[in-house]
């Protein structure tokens, strides 16, 4: 892609050396013009995509691993709260596999997801399909979410019936903001 583009500029910009008619020169740098817009026009999406699967690949290598919960908040309530997550050993593993498993030192508190990441959007999203529970089996739950990947932070905000647009589980709402920290 770079000769591409580099053949482009130099055809833009190089001085072309022949004895025809000032004309003929005016078409010949007219159609090297619309040959580069052309070309731009085609090459600069691929590289935008590209870029965008980078972020996600990136994304995706680095929320993988362990993930201590720090707490989960839902109707304006911490529920485990910081203390109680921290009793019960609260803990998602994200897998290399698309998969994540969420668990607390509680009985029946085991759950598997699949999830796939979006880092075109703003906030990025992240689409959970609950796969098992010790409860309901296979049954298969979708949850649309947003999550915000830091250093050794993230926190996924998900909705009941809709996506969330914002990191807020406040009372009223029907989302669940959970933060996890390495």
């Amino acid at each position: 892609m770079r000769r591409i583009i580099s053949y482009c500029l130099r055809c833009l910009i190089a001085p072309v050396a022949f004895t025809e008619s000032s004309t003929s020169l005016k078409n010949m740098k007219l159609k090297n013009k619309l040959l580069f817009t052309l070309l731009l026009g085609l090459f600069v999406p691929l590289a935008v995509f590209a870029q965008g699967n980078t972020n996600v690949n990136s994304d995706a290598k680095q929320i993988q691993g362990a993930w201590r919960l720090i707490y989960q908040q839902s109707q304006g309530n911490k529920l485990p709260d910081e203390k109680t997550a921290e009793m019960f050993h609260g803990q998602i593993t994200f897998d290399g596999n698309n998969k994540m498993h969420y668990t607390v030192e509680l009985p029946g508190f085991d759950f598997e997801f699949s999830y796939k990441l979006d880092t075109s959007r703003q906030p990025k999203w992240i689409d959970m399909s609950l796969i098992n529970t010790p409860k309901n089996g296979n049954n298969v739950t979708k949850l649309l979410g947003i999550y915000q990947l830091g250093e050794n932070t993230l926190d996924i905000c998900y909705g009941i019936t809709n996506r969330p647009i914002a990191f807020s589980a406040d009372a009223g709402s029907d989302n669940v903001l959970i933060r996890l920290k390495r």
